[in-house]
């Protein structure tokens, strides 16, 4: 069926054909849209891509084209030398310093092997070693849950300790409510950042959000007597839920409330026909003192898949100016 950039529906289609997640959907690009950002949809060799440029001080900007070519549909069984370069082109058009390309194809794979000849060839480079640390980047390790299954299955097959924390917070009387109020959820993330110390996107990042996305994008509070314990953000595209956001209050824990938050997701995917729950990053694994080790240890509780994705890529239009951008961190040149 044709698709067009400003078709939901067709575009959307068109997304999940090719193997791509909710970063290339058509909701992403309005919500992109709706911060400000440029967006550039078009067709690269038989596939859909939406790339954001993402403005820079001194009148400078990036490009980024997350998740794209993936490993599955017309991607996987030909070469790359044509989409990399129209990519490059774009990039020129665009004045822009660089463009950053991401992958939906694992590391350990000979397709994945062939690709990195293939970016090596077309000039492209691995993006710094700390990339991933920014908001506008995809992890390199990330945790799939299968749901595909029966609940009795994935219960199952998750750790014992995991299932007895579902079990517990039922038992003390955790509910689980979804709800559309972005600012008490805005608020709960807010607390939670403060007492991890942990960044935050601005708040009209999650209202946008869940204006883009609608009811593709849902809130999971737990309660218990009406005192919030803690909540998360669960979005659907295609066959694939994603863990978006989440926070909680202390005592939340002692509670298992997370674990319950959870549950009801799996649930509630599951309803939407969902095979798969992304959990998000998760450290590497033997990494110690690792920023993401606790949130890790939860998530791995439930048994996941660990995908280890191919590393996001770089090709530099304005050599100078990369360079600058690459200090960024150490010298606080750009903030972004």
């Amino acid at each position: 069926m044709p698709y067009s950039s400003e078709n939901k529906e067709t575009w959307n289609q068109a997304v999940v054909n090719h193997g791509a997640d909710f970063l290339q959907s058509f909701q992403w690009s309005e919500f992109q849209k709706s911060i400000g950002q440029k967006v550039i949809k078009q067709e690269i060799a038989g596939v859909p891509v939406q790339i954001i440029k993402y403005p820079l001080p001194l009148k400078q900007s990036y490009l980024y084209a997350p998740h794209v070519f993936s490993a599955k549909g017309k991607a996987q069984s030909k070469k790359l030398e044509k989409e990399l370069q129209e990519l490059k082109i774009i990039c020129k058009q665009e004045k822009s310093i660089f463009l950053r390309v991401d992958f939906l194809r694992e590391q350990e794979t000979e397709s994945a092997a062939e690709m990195r000849q293939e970016l090596k060839e077309a000039k492209f480079k691995s993006a710094p070693a700390n990339y991933y640390f920014s908001a506008i980047s995809q992890p390199p390790f990330a945790a799939h849950l299968d749901i595909g299954g029966s609940e009795e299955q994935i219960l199952s097959n998750m750790r014992y300790n995991t299932r007895r924390s579902i079990r517990l917070a039922k038992e003390r009387g955790v509910a689980v409510e979804q709800l559309e109020n972005i600012k008490s959820f805005f608020n709960l993330l807010t607390q939670t950042s403060q007492r991890k110390n942990v960044g935050l996107h601005p708040r009209e990042h999650y209202f946008k959000l869940k204006q883009a996305f609608g009811e593709d994008l849902v809130l999971l509070m737990a309660y218990n007597k009406k005192q919030l314990l803690a909540g998360a953000m669960i979005l659907f595209f295609g066959e694939q839920a994603t863990y978006l956001h989440a926070g909680s209050l202390p005592g939340s824990q002692n509670q298992e409330a997370p674990y319950l938050i959870l549950w009801q997701a799996i649930l509630e995917a599951k309803k939407r026909g969902c095979k798969i729950l992304d959990l998000g990053a998760v450290a590497p694994e033997g990494s110690q003192n690792h920023p993401w080790q606790s949130i890790t240890t939860f998530k791995m509780g439930w048994r996941p898949k660990i995908v280890n994705y191919l590393s996001a890529y770089d090709w530099v239009n304005k050599p100078f100016w990369y360079k600058m951008y690459c200090l960024r961190k150490k010298f606080s040149i750009f903030n972004l």
